[in-house]
């Protein structure tokens, strides 16, 4: 709207100049063409206009005025110093979401960043980047352990119907935390469905397994012996190949401890261990130290990681001679077999029409067996209901037949009875009449 009014008035003047150029030079090239009867048109020029240079006085002073007081309240050293003070709530908050799961490192350091840009905080937080380092010192070490335990226990809920052994925790988290490259949920499904267990109990025939269980009924499980040289007692890594495959050095207390506990060690075994064993602690975690490590695991106030994301440097050596660990097998387990159990839907035939056809009554409307075995039942129950029909239909015929019979019995009676008295009344007419 402003631009309009501005735009004329600038180019009045110049489309003036132009004109009168362009006249000018006709005048002279053309000698006395303007006398020969060529209109000729003046040249509009606004004039100054009072209310245009008051509006735009106004507006650029507001304008001003806007930015003066946006300079004033973000470059209030109050008001930064009011964001430094609330920054370490705010830090703390964020790192809270990210322990917790509602958002990624990523976000994080985002919120982060942007809090400290809005607030001009760069040269009152030097140690922005320390915390950045923290942010993802605390995802690695605390947030993407947590993840893969509990991608490993919803994987095994989801197909077995339990939650993995502290063996299986071991093995599963160890290949998604980088021992098996690449190695994610999806390959995580595909081991445990491919392990003897999943096949115990769902077999081995896939898709065409799942179509039978939903055409023809779910197979049935059993209880079978496992043979005596089979059966296994449940075996953990000790605590001490553990030290020497995730401890970052000879000592015990860091990520060392959180596996032994993925492993399900109990904090009263660690302190046992490390009591028989001193010479696993080292520095201030030693007994009476500044940290001492048995005392605060007696006193549950160890934690894997601390504030500031130390105490926890993942490290896999990988599987020793002496890392050994076997699931439990005992004495029994659940197979699934071929048995199915189908139920079907009574037939309109009455007890009595089956008696009637030679066939028992039926109390039990469920039938077990194999796909073949109940298909064939199936097609049993099939000719059983054409047999039952057309039996109804061959004995409601000699009904019919044996019910007509009777009725020209019953007419051949009648017939006889009234011919009979017709013969006695036309004797009498003819004796009487003679």
């Amino acid at each position: 709207m402003v631009f309009g009014p501005l735009l004329a008035a600038a180019a009045g003047p110049i489309i003036g100049g132009i004109a009168g150029a362009i006249g000018g030079g006709g005048g002279g090239g053309g000698g006395g063409s303007s006398s020969a009867g060529q209109r000729t048109f003046d040249v509009f020029e606004p004039g100054e206009n009072e209310n245009l240079g008051e509006f735009l006085d106004l507006s650029f002073g507001v304008g001003r005025d806007v930015i003066d007081r946006g300079n004033r309240v973000f470059n209030n050293p109050q008001r930064r110093e009011s964001a430094g003070e609330a920054y370490e709530g705010f830090r703390n908050n964020q790192i809270s979401g990210l322990l917790s799961g509602r958002q990624g490192p990523i976000t994080t350091g985002l919120n982060l960043q942007n809090f400290i840009t809005e607030n001009d905080l760069f040269d009152t937080d030097p140690k922005f980047e320390q915390d950045l380092n923290e942010i993802y010192r605390q995802y690695d070490k605390v947030v993407v352990p947590k993840q893969n335990r509990e991608q490993v226990n919803r994987a095994f809920q989801n197909i077995l119907g339990r939650e993995a052994t502290g063996n299986e925790l071991l093995k599963y988290t160890g290949r998604l935390e980088g021992g098996v490259p690449g190695y994610d949920y999806s390959q995580l499904v595909g081991d445990i469905s491919a392990s003897q267990e999943y096949k115990d109990k769902f077999g081995t025939g896939g898709l065409f397994d799942a179509y039978a269980d939903a055409y023809y009924g779910k197979r049935l499980k059993e209880t079978v012996p496992v043979p005596e040289g089979e059966q296994k007692e449940y075996q953990r890594p000790t605590l001490d190949s553990i030290r020497k495959r995730y401890g970052l050095g000879s000592d015990f207390g860091g990520y060392d401890v959180f596996k032994a506990r993925q492993a399900g060690y109990s904090d009263d075994e660690i302190v046992q261990y490390l009591k028989q064993n001193p010479n696993y602690l080292a520095g201030k975690n030693v007994v009476g130290g500044e940290d001492d490590f048995i005392r605060r695991l007696q006193d549950g106030t160890y934690r894997d990681v601390d504030e500031q994301g130390r105490g926890q440097v993942p490290i896999d050596r990988g599987e020793t001679s002496d890392f050994v660990y076997q699931d439990a097998v005992g004495p029994t387990k659940e197979v699934i077999t071929d048995q199915r159990e189908v139920k079907f839907a009574p037939d309109s035939f009455s007890k009595k029409a089956r008696r009637r056809a030679g066939l028992k009554p039926i109390d039990d409307y469920t039938f077990t067996g194999t796909i073949a075995e109940i298909e064939d039942f199936q097609q049993q129950r099939r000719d059983e209901r054409r047999y039952l029909y057309n039996s109804g239909l061959t004995s409601l015929q000699g009904d019919i037949d044996r019910s007509l019979q009777r009725i020209k019995d019953q007419g051949r009676e009648r017939l006889a009875v009234i011919q009979g008295q017709y013969g006695m009344v036309q004797g009498l007419a003819a004796g009487l009449f003679s």
